[in-house]
């Protein structure tokens, strides 16, 4: 039901709210696919996280209908409410109002804080004698009494996981899906003439990757991903990625691990975007039969000057003598024999059926908490 509507009363928590928010958010029905996305984007429990990011993936796979029409409404806007307005404010860093903020369900009593959140509301609480940090019960970006440097400090680096999030979902409406990748490449998200989203995208890649903490690696990563699904057999999205003459030296530096913020996956992510780089870089065979397959890519190929094009030769020179092959495919190989590839190429195990001891378990675990301790431990037995 991609269409369908998610009344109010829906969100726990939400009979404590204001009146009038109750009545807004009544006159104004939140789409399923919004809820979960806002859910992706700005929760605070790890597990519905991961269970709204499931969801809008299952949408998008092998539905190329669904996928254009969500991308249909990706715009820059002040004050999003749309899905595409929020996922296309999210991928630019910027804050969200106080209206979608308020639209967030509240933790249910007695799980705490999961993911980058919790760390984010403890590095910002108590960064200055007397000025405590206010309480995130909606997951949004975490507000200090004072405007110091460590509280934007964590506001900052909150925006940046949430762009993260967003290229992780944007990437999914991109998968195999060429009309897209092509639609999307002209979207100006300001009126500087060529600001495009995906070279914000590249920018917000960039600061992540500056930082000396790493904290902003997740999105890194994801923002990797997406690159590498948004130029995969798109021509135009390489030449628009490559136009720039930052991009090529910031890529060549994460492959060598001479950024801050570099580690075994963003060498590995990144080498595998260059070898997609020159695949279907301009000129390049797999190019050449990839614009006879599809025509409409050699019109998109005309749009971009050739001074501003990196051809294949170029790039290939590049990578020889600035990276070099072994230390290109040594990346990828790095990449795959770290515990984090290995446990997520893992084929997942299925839980076992219940038992009676298994529910008596649970039950005698629900004593314990209503007398107030072993407070999560429900919810780790039913997840492992």
């Amino acid at each position: 039901q991609p269409y369908g509507q998610v009344p109010p009363s829906f969100f726990p928590g939400s009979n404590n709210r204001p009146l009038q928010q109750q009545q807004q958010q009544q006159e104004q029905p939140v789409s399923l696919l919004l809820a979960a996305l806002r859910l992706v984007l700005r929760g605070v429990i790890k597990l519905e996280r991961a269970g709204a990011r499931h969801l809008l993936e299952a949408f998008c796979h092998s539905n190329t209908i669904g996928q254009l029409a969500l991308l249909s409404t990706i715009a820059p806007s002040a004050e999003p409410h749309t899905f595409g307005e929020e996922l296309c404010a999210a991928l630019l860093c910027q804050s969200t109002s106080s209206t979608a903020a308020a639209a967030y369900p509240a933790p249910p009593a007695g799980i705490p804080y999961a993911g980058f959140d919790r760390s984010i509301t403890r590095n910002t609480a108590g960064s200055r004698p007397g000025t405590p940090a206010v309480p995130n019960p909606y997951g949004r970006p975490p507000v200090s009494s004072s405007d110091s440097p460590e509280a934007m400090a964590a506001s900052q680096l909150y925006l940046q996981l949430c762009a993260g999030r967003a290229a992780r979902i944007l990437g999914y409406l991109l998968q195999q899906n060429p009309a897209g990748q092509s639609r999307l490449l002209g979207l100006q998200v300001s009126d500087t003439l060529g600001d495009t989203l995906l070279l914000r995208t590249v920018k917000v890649l960039a600061e992540g990757c500056r930082r000396a903490d790493k904290q902003a690696l997740p999105a890194c990563y994801c923002i990797l991903r997406l690159l590498i699904t948004w130029c995969w057999g798109c021509t135009a999205a390489v030449s628009s990625l490559l136009a720039v003459p930052s991009h090529l030296p910031l890529l060549v530096d994460l492959v060598g691990s001479r950024m801050p913020a570099s580690d075994v996956h963003t060498a590995g992510l990144t080498a595998v975007l260059l070898g997609v780089c020159l695949m279907f870089a301009p000129g390049s065979p797999v190019s050449r039969q990839h614009q006879l397959q599809q025509d409409h890519q050699q019109q998109q190929q005309q749009s971009f000057a050739a001074a501003g094009r990196v051809s294949y030769s170029q790039l290939l020179d590049v990578l020889l003598n600035r990276t070099g092959l072994s230390q290109l495919f040594g990346a990828i190989d790095d990449m795959k024999g770290s515990k984090a590839y290995a446990a997520v190429m893992t084929a997942p195990q299925l839980p076992a059926h219940i038992t009676r001891a298994a529910a008596a378990a649970v039950l005698q675990l629900e004593a314990h908490e209503r007398a107030g301790t072993h407070v999560g431990s429900i919810v780790w037995l039913l997840v492992f």
